[in-house]
């Protein structure tokens, strides 16, 4: 750790990666459940 980088700097670079891997990983995981639901509709559909 550094005395010369100021305590932004390590925050931003931490909080900014958080950031984007919740806005990549909510769409993925929405998908995924979206999947799952349909999946789980279709045998049911057939079924009756």
């Amino acid at each position: 750790m550094s005395t010369e980088i100021p305590n932004e700097v390590p925050s931003d670079s931490s909080t900014v990666p958080t950031i984007t891997a919740a806005a990549t990983t909510l769409p993925v995981t929405t998908s995924m459940m979206m999947k799952i639901r349909h999946s789980d509709e279709i045998p049911a559909m057939i079924r009756s």
